[in-house]
């Protein structure tokens, strides 16, 4: 066997754990890092609910349309940003679309 084809042996046989060790606990790292919102709102402004949202899920800037207005009752539990934000979202008739530079903006459904 020459020196280069051992070598290429040595490294796989190294990086095979290593892969396995991510795959395995690369999803459970990513999860523990992933954003989730949590609301127990009963009858709340739409506006506070979003606010807390933003702040929740780390939403730099949140462009909320002047039409955008109503009351609304939710009870999420840890549940993904993205996920919350369509619950919220098809609930109350929004439309909610992340534009570039991190810049999310809520309007009415038309």
């Amino acid at each position: 066997m020459t020196a280069v084809r051992r070598s290429v042996l040595q490294d796989v046989r190294f990086c095979g754990p290593a892969l396995l060790a991510f795959l395995i606990l690369g999803p459970a790292a990513l999860a523990e890092t992933a954003k989730t919102v949590t609301l127990d709102v009963k009858d709340e402004e739409i506006h506070t609910i979003l606010l807390s949202m933003q702040k929740q899920c780390g939403v730099r800037n949140l462009v909320i349309d002047p039409g955008v207005e109503g009351r609304g009752t939710f009870l999420l539990r840890d549940l993904p940003c993205p996920t919350a934000f369509e619950v919220v979202a098809s609930t109350m008739s929004l439309l909610i679309t992340e534009e570039e530079n991190s810049v999310v903006t809520v309007s009415r459904r038309k």
